[in-house]
């Protein structure tokens, strides 16, 4: 299995549907402020940018896939830049590939942000074959 950091696009659309489909994800205010801003999600966007890095590094120690400034963090540099919601299959498959990325560990797998994310995207796919004309169309048993 190889492992590789998901592209800023994919990572603020994950942000942003995360946003839309729950109040508080991993411990944080998910929706927007009262002044209608995204404050928590770049906290959001940086704590699966980390995960995803820390994946990385599993998979591939002494490697570094980024590098952040000097008193900088890794996380710190992921930014959330907005861009509009791609449809539903889109967005299920930057799911996919995002937790693809990060299975490369018993304790990455284990953690909150992951274990919630997994279960948004279990739902996500439910949501979408239950909408199928084929799945309306199937015998119910």
């Amino acid at each position: 299995m190889s492992c590789s950091v998901v592209d800023p696009e994919s990572m603020d659309h994950i942000v942003l549907w995360i946003s839309r489909q729950t109040e508080w994800f991993a411990g944080i205010k998910a929706e927007l402020n009262t002044t209608g801003k995204p404050e928590n999600w770049n906290k959001i966007g940086r704590l699966l940018y980390k995960m995803n890095c820390d994946a990385y590094y599993t998979r591939y120690p002494g490697e570094k896939v980024a590098r952040a400034p000097e008193g900088q963090r890794i996380e710190d540099l992921y930014e959330f830049r907005y861009r509009p919601q791609p449809s539903e299959i889109q967005m299920y498959k930057h799911l996919h590939c995002f937790l693809y990325q990060c299975k490369e560990s018993d304790e990455i797998e284990a953690r909150r942000e992951f274990v919630e994310l997994d279960e948004m995207f279990y739902r996500l796919g439910r949501h979408i074959v239950e909408h199928l004309p084929e799945y309306n169309a199937a015998k119910w048993a």
